[in-house]
């Protein structure tokens, strides 16, 4: 089958911004980094192993097995554990800065429960799912085509392996625990099967309902039920039970209700996300300020942060409308997950 360049670049700069958009979302919007420090070589490579190869892969796994939103959550999940494990090793000795302490005697061997609770569906959202749904609407005529050919998938997966027992062994050397980690590949695979076997009410990629403003309104309100309600509960002392049950309790009332919406596609979500990463930067910026002491550093990182949100808004709208322009015209054959063209 024939495509066009035109659809092959287009491919090809969606995959780019995905593999920009999402580490530099989720560390500037979790206040871990400052804009400086992202865009400094050393650590613009890590973050690009440590966040851009495994989105790429996810995304590609997720649209060639047509997984829904559920599927996608499992996976996203299965990055969490990826992240907070072998990379980062928080799982280990708890949330930065020791704002859980309390509950550190909560925990299943070595690994901290409590903020393993709040950390890894924090990245299945933020690091995956909301990146996902952001680039899928800002690429409308892509968001259904798998973008990796076979080689570069090897690639990336040989790359991502590398990566993964380095950092694993020279960072924070301390925390290396070999059993963990063969226990962590096991729960990252199993994760990843079970999201892609999982039955499909929808395709994630789909483009079964336009965006909303009311979805980002909707989006406002999650990070404070999610993040900041489980911390609030956290600092009054609430029964480590209850922290464990929130955030899962949450999600999973959060997808029954989108369901019924017909909103657990990604152009709703992607209005989501906006308000989400909105609310949630604003929240961040206040709470965590003690990551950029100086005044001067968290205007810059508002700026840098809303700056970008502006243009993915602007983006979406824009394709959005042109979306609505292209749904009159006869579908092509483009839009296929065979197609593949990096």
């Amino acid at each position: 089958m024939n495509e066009t360049p035109l659809h092959r670049n287009t491919r090809l700069q969606a995959a780019l911004v995905l593999a920009l958009i999402t580490p530099v979302l989720t560390e500037l919007f979790s206040t871990n980094m400052g804009p400086g420090q992202v865009l400094r070589p050393g650590a613009f490579l890590f973050l690009f192993f440590a966040y851009s190869v495994p989105i790429l892969l996810i995304r590609e796994l997720a649209v060639r097995a047509r997984v829904g939103l559920p599927g996608l959550f499992l996976m996203g999940l299965a990055y969490g554990i990826f992240n907070e494990g072998p990379i980062a090793k928080t799982l280990f000795f708890g949330m930065p800065g020791g704002g859980l302490a309390a509950y550190a005697p909560y925990s299943l061997g070595r690994i901290q429960v409590v903020w393993a609770a709040i950390i890894i569906p924090w990245h299945a959202l933020h690091a995956v799912v909301f990146p996902l749904a952001l680039v899928s609407l800002l690429y409308p005529s892509v968001r259904e085509d798998a973008w990796l050919g076979r080689p570069m998938r090897l690639v990336f997966l040989a790359g991502l392996g590398v990566f993964s027992v380095v950092v694993f062994m020279k960072f924070r050397p301390e925390y290396a625990y070999g059993a963990y980690f063969a226990g962590f590949a096991a729960s990252i695979a199993a994760l990843v099967l079970i999201g892609v076997r999982l039955p499909v009410r929808r395709p994630f990629f789909s483009d079964y309902k336009p965006g909303l403003v009311s979805q980002v309104g909707v989006g406002m309100g999650l990070y404070p039920f999610l993040v900041v309600a489980f911390f609030v509960a956290a600092k009054l002392g609430a029964p480590a039970a209850v922290l464990l049950v929130w955030p899962y309790g949450l999600v999973l009332a959060l997808y029954a209700w989108l369901s019924r919406k017909g909103w657990a596609t990604c152009v709703p979500l992607a209005f989501m996300a906006l308000g989400d990463y909105g609310s949630g930067s604003l929240v961040n910026l206040v709470i965590q300020s003690g990551a950029h002491p100086k005044a001067v550093d968290k205007m810059a990182f508002l700026a840098v942060l809303f700056t970008c949100l502006a243009l993915i808004t602007w983006r979406a709208l824009a394709g959005e409308k042109g979306q609505k322009v292209r749904a009159i015209m006869p579908r092509s054959d483009q839009g296929k997950p065979g197609y593949t063209s990096i």
